[in-house]
């Protein structure tokens, strides 16, 4: 493809943004538009970059361009949750990536299973949010690069903050590191890191703190010392220091207004995590049982038995790190010393989801 074409492309993406680009948003523009057009295989585009650097809006507007120059993209996630926050950012429908590359199959003991499924969509570009999260250990990671380039044409954005957790099992983020991609796959492969804070987003005092402190762990990296972070509690109007006893109050205060989805409590350790989590359902939700109508789980493990007998559900998959949520509590009872409830629950990460009976 000519260079007068790439560039075509480079000035429609920087019309898609709604602000000026930054100087790293620039190079993802010129850095996309060659990917777009390469004519090399098995290309790929990472895109790096901390909170409040402009990924979600770079990926919004690479998906306008795409809409716009009518080439054909898929919308992928790890996670239900995550599937669900990059529809509504890009405005386009989103999948997980299990519900997207695997089907189900039966063996010949006639236990049914899931398998890598055929990619049938050509010259494609299948964007990934939420990369850091996927494991290599798993086999996620090598079944998505496996089927994403089995078919013609297809390319591959992998989006993620390589300052998040890495997965479970690893040191670091498989599908965000280069050097890895290229040895295990050979990919062709071209890396945008992302790092001025967009201006809009300086308007929050958590992301000027988030990103202080992200710049903080980056000196200490480079100097090869530690030294303690500051929070600046005055930033701004949105960040405030709570007294521990005010704390059910204010929770309470804020689910009145916003409601159980607009809160979110962030802690340092699974253990505290599930203290709140014990106290706010008895004393602010009020629920006193072990598990009751309005609770949220979380899906920790692939299970491919579920849904086998929902005709309206065309993935029988509910996949490790789904959100269901508990609608009735058919029955409770004890057997072998534990105790046990028949519930039905809805999957809210899947649209008109049925019921689903569970035990």
């Amino acid at each position: 493809m000519s260079s007068t074409s790439q560039n075509d492309l480079a000035i429609e993406l920087r019309n898609k943004f709604a602000h000026t680009p930054t100087k790293g948003q620039e190079r993802l523009i010129t850095a996309f538009s060659r990917f777009l057009y390469s004519e090399k295989k098995a290309c790929t585009l990472i895109v790096k970059g901390y909170a409040g650097t402009g990924k979600t809006t770079s990926i919004g507007a690479i998906v306008r361009t795409l809409k716009s120059i009518r080439k054909s993209y898929v919308m992928l996630a790890p996670t239900g949750r995550a599937a669900k926050v990059m529809s509504s950012y890009s405005g386009v429908s989103a999948s997980t990536i299990h519900r997207r590359i695997y089907v189900s199959s039966s063996g010949s003991d006639g236990e049914t299973g899931f398998k890598l499924g055929v990619n049938r969509l050509k010259n494609t570009v299948f964007i990934v949010d939420e990369a850091s999260m996927i494991g290599q250990n798993s086999g996620l990671l090598n079944d998505l690069v496996k089927y994403v380039f089995s078919s013609e044409g297809c390319r591959l954005i992998l989006v993620g903050d390589n300052a998040q957790l890495p997965p479970v099992g690893c040191s670091d983020s498989p599908a965000l590191d280069e050097a890895g991609l290229k040895f295990s796959y050979t990919l062709t492969i071209a890396t945008v890191e992302l790092t001025e804070v967009v201006r809009q987003e300086l308007n929050s005092s958590i992301l000027i703190n988030a990103h202080g402190l992200r710049l903080h762990i980056d000196n200490a990296q480079d100097n090869k010392r530690i030294a303690t972070p500051k929070i600046d509690l005055a930033a701004g109007p949105d960040l405030v220091s709570l007294p521990g006893n005010e704390l059910q109050e204010s929770i309470e205060t804020l689910q009145g207004k916003y409601g159980e989805d607009g809160i979110v409590i962030v802690t340092r350790s699974n253990k505290r995590a599930v203290q709140f989590n014990q106290e706010i359902r008895k004393r602010i939700l009020e629920r006193e049982d072990d598990i009751n109508v309005g609770d949220r789980l979380m899906v920790v493990k692939n299970n491919y038995y579920w849904l086998s007998d929902y005709d309206e559900i065309t993935d029988e998959l509910i996949a490790n790190g789904d959100t269901l949520e508990v609608v009735r509590i058919d029955s409770r009872f004890k057997r072998y010393g534990y105790e046990f409830a028949e519930v039905d629950v809805v999957l809210t990460d899947l649209k008109d989801s049925p019921h689903i009976t569970l035990t």
